[in-house]
């Protein structure tokens, strides 16, 4: 449902509300185009902590990526919060979040070594602005 919110004295024309999943995580759905023009739903966690949004090397599959090292656009090594280091092939992907009405370009880090999907902060906060409040995210854009 799109409405507007008011905020420091903005007025934000979509809005949506995810709830936060079982684990008291903000849960997104995220739309991305696959190679074939397909749009596939994943559902990700809206990570603002995340300097990039990260993937499995399954979902490349799916996106139709075959191998994830060919025609990457950049390869980063990052360590997480538990020190653990994984390296991620990033692609350009068209994106948008469910009931946005917009959709837009975003790098996308695969690695086998993803467990959770993470939204990372870059791509969020450059298309939305973001409210975390009872155990929901708000997504609002202009």
């Amino acid at each position: 449902m799109t409405h507007t919110i008011f905020l420091d004295a903005h007025s934000y024309v979509f809005s949506r509300r995810f709830p936060f999943d079982v684990r008291g995580r903000p849960v997104v759905e995220l739309l991305l185009r696959a190679r074939d023009k397909r749009w596939l739903r994943f559902l990700v966690v809206a990570d603002t902590g995340a300097d990039a949004t990260l993937m499995s090397e399954s979902d490349a599959a799916l996106l139709g990526i075959p191998d994830i090292t060919y025609s990457a656009v950049d390869v980063q090594t990052m360590t997480g919060i538990r020190n653990a280091s994984l390296t991620a092939y990033f692609h350009r992907i068209r994106a948008t979040v469910r009931g946005s009405g917009a959709d837009f370009p975003m790098l996308v880090g695969f690695s086998p070594d993803v467990g959770t999907r993470l939204f990372g902060r870059p791509d969020m906060l450059k298309q939305f602005v973001i409210a975390f409040d009872s155990g929901a995210t708000y997504f609002m854009r202009d």
